[in-house]
């Protein structure tokens, strides 16, 4: 699960590929947690599958009973009549609650190039049912600061390896470490690394966001601290995962809460 964070498939839905990024060419991930390990909707209630056509496309996470939030790569170029979320299920394309998108609001600055302002808040036609299956998570606050070195994890559906377009049925979960956008910049560039992204990953490698995970959560201490958004490659050693940091997009996503 490192946090090249894209976990969610645009394999599927968005024709991303993960790659080396260079400036202006930076990759949305698309695949599933690298070095994840399976676990139980109950132990993460907040986290959605956003389907197309009742295929697993990203992630996201429920903010409250009709607002989930997700990566706006995902849902680029998207109608609300394409996408539908399925909530408190462990498998990703069966059981649970399936709720079509009603609006989607894709915050207008996003960059497709640069992958900036990476968040999108989608509205449902109907509540959520809210159980020990299906939960909210808090957000992390305007301008919230995570320190270097700060446990973080990742969930979501997406492939185990890079380059891999084979999902897993169960969702996953890795732990990760924030790197903080000093240490970050190094080892992307200065220009890519804005203060609308948080850093996450392992030294040595091995777990990380892939196709699948994005839109997915990242979670610090029972917040919605960042969203799986883009990285290079999946797992690679000294190469930590690219996440829309919440805090420094609270701004617009305020306006839909």
């Amino acid at each position: 699960m490192m946090l090249t964070v894209f976990l969610l498939m645009h394999v599927i839905f968005c024709s991303h590929i993960m790659g080396i990024p260079i400036p202006g060419e930076v990759e949305p991930k698309d695949e599933r947690i690298v070095g994840g390990k399976s676990l139980s909707i109950k132990q993460v209630p907040f986290i959605i599958s956003l389907q197309n056509l009742g295929m697993h496309m990203c992630g996201g996470s429920i903010i409250n009973e009709n607002t989930i939030i997700t990566a706006a790569h995902c849902t680029n170029g998207k109608q609300p009549i394409q996408l539908e979320v399925r909530a408190g299920s462990t498998i990703r394309e069966k059981g649970g609650q399936v709720l079509q998108v009603e609006t989607i609001h894709q915050n207008p600055e996003f960059n497709l190039k640069t992958i900036d302002y990476d968040v999108t808040i989608l509205k449902l036609k109907s509540n959520l049912n809210f159980s020990e299956n299906v939960k909210p998570i808090d957000l992390a606050d305007a301008n919230q600061v995570f320190e270097n070195g700060k446990q973080a994890m990742i969930f979501g559906w997406g492939t185990k390896n890079y380059g891999s377009s084979k999902l897993p049925s169960e969702l996953q979960s890795g732990v990760i470490q924030i790197v903080d956008r000093k240490n970050c910049r190094k080892r992307y560039s200065k220009d890519q690394i804005t203060d609308r992204m948080l850093c996450a990953g392992i030294e040595q490698g091995g777990i990380d966001a892939c196709q699948g995970d994005s839109g997915g959560p990242l979670v610090i201490d029972n917040v919605l601290a960042g969203i799986t958004s883009w990285g290079s490659a999946c797992g690679k050693p000294h190469i930590p995962g690219v996440y829309s940091n919440v805090a420094g997009l609270r701004k617009y996503i305020d306006k839909f809460l």
